[in-house]
């Protein structure tokens, strides 16, 4: 799990991508699991369209709550219609129903952060291949769309733990880059006219071990679970 990021954070507020790729979170006033999420649309995908992501597989999720959500209106109609019907019967039913929506809920974030966490790969692929600008901002509004779904169902994250899990990687595994890794990442959140060539410099001078290293610091983030 992310670690929870007090300090200011170091990033600029000149960031490549500032979509908003939130599902909803438990409590407004923090990441608690307290409470449950609000049930997902699928209205709620839309925001997802740029990624360009097959989620077909979503269909049939949404396509069982809407029948599960038909069965509990119609036990509820027949209960009404019953004299000896109770407010726990009534109760038990919409629990029921509930716990499914919760269920649902997980399951969806589940897929989509694992999703998004291939995208992220994909692109990060991509841009390390053949670096254009274009290619910086899809690697970053991916990573933005996983840190947002990531807060979604309570890890706490941000681009200051992306980056300061990142250096920590490169600590371990490729010492002799820590000096250029910040300012590396920094070429993919943040937009100004040097980040291109900034981004192809570093990849030459380390021989593109810098991109090895942030593939497998996103391949380890722990997607939601269900």
């Amino acid at each position: 799990m992310f670690r929870q990021q007090i300090t200011t954070s170091s990033v600029s507020k000149n960031l490549r991508c500032a979509g908003n790729y939130s599902l909803g979170q438990s409590q407004s006033s923090g990441w608690s699991s307290s409470s449950t999420s609000p049930t997902i649309t699928e209205n709620d995908l839309l925001k997802y369209e740029d990624l360009n992501m097959d989620l077909k597989e979503l269909n049939a999720l949404f396509k069982d709550l809407t029948k599960k959500k038909t069965q509990k209106n119609s036990n509820l109609s027949k209960l009404n219609k019953k004299k000896n019907s109770t407010q726990s019967n009534r109760n038990s039913i919409e629990r029921r129903y509930k716990e499914e929506a919760d269920k649902f809920t997980k399951n969806i974030k589940k897929i989509i952060s694992e999703k998004i966490r291939d995208k992220a790969l994909q692109r990060l692929d991509r841009l390390i291949n053949n670096p254009k600008d274009e290619r910086l901002n899809k690697v970053a509004c991916t990573l933005a769309a996983l840190i947002d779904v990531l807060k979604s169902c309570n890890i706490s994250t941000s681009y200051d733990d992306l980056i300061k899990r990142y250096k920590e990687k490169i600590t371990k595994e490729y010492p002799s880059g820590l000096n250029s890794a910040e300012e590396f990442i920094k070429n993919i959140l943040e937009k100004n006219n040097t980040s291109l060539q900034d981004f192809i410099a570093k990849q030459a001078i380390h021989n593109q071990k810098l991109g090895e290293v942030l593939k497998t610091t996103i391949k380890e983030l722990q997607p939601c679970n269900a």
